[in-house]
């Protein structure tokens, strides 16, 4: 940016500066599943939870996207591995994928929606989703 002045009469000097306004960049990923917790039996049928991604940095910025549970047997899945999202307030929205393989043991567990920004690999936003897997109820 450059700033001219011009002086009042009778003075006739002139100036001119110029500044340098420097915009740090900042990330901010929301991870938004649209419900935090899940009951499903494993059962051999797909089951998908919607998952609203949101950039609130101010630059437009590519995530990798991944899932870490506590049971890999569990096989969750995104239905993307990467998005690009523009910069203050860009959104998509992905897919939770749960197979719900037979022979899952009972119990509750953690799935991590973990993104990870290309620009800065050291900036990451995690979003914990729970699903529990009943006993077999006796047919």
């Amino acid at each position: 940016m450059t700033v001219r002045v011009t002086p009042r009469l009778p003075t006739t000097y002139q100036a001119a500066s110029k500044f340098y306004i420097e915009v740090p960049v900042y990330h901010g990923l929301a991870i938004a599943p649209v419900k935090n917790a899940m009951l499903a039996p494993a059962d051999g049928q797909l089951r998908t939870v919607q998952v609203f991604l949101f950039n609130y940095g101010n630059t437009e910025d590519t995530f990798d996207i991944r899932v870490d549970t506590d049971n890999w047997r569990l096989e969750a899945d995104m239905s993307s591995d990467e998005v690009t999202l523009e910069a203050n307030g860009g959104q998509i929205t992905l897919s939770l994928i749960l197979p719900m393989p037979e022979g899952v043991d009972n119990g509750t567990y953690r799935v991590s929606i973990i993104g990870t920004s290309q620009m800065n690999p050291g900036y990451q936003s995690v979003s914990n989703f729970y699903l529990t897997v009943p006993k077999d109820i006796p047919g």
